[in-house]
């Protein structure tokens, strides 16, 4: 799944400025970015067992 929504994130060719790595960057930058907010939000969930 996360290799498909890698794939999703980077179809676009654009290049522009990433805050995340504060920089210009391409749109693998911005996925992996978007990839590790994704996980850090999903460890800062309050756990249900």
């Amino acid at each position: 799944m996360i290799k498909l929504l890698r794939r999703l994130l980077t179809a676009s060719s654009t290049t522009e400025f990433c805050e995340s790595c504060a920089q210009v960057c391409t749109s693998q930058c911005r996925a992996n970015a978007l990839l590790d907010q994704a996980r850090t939000r999903a460890l800062q969930l309050p756990s249900r067992f």
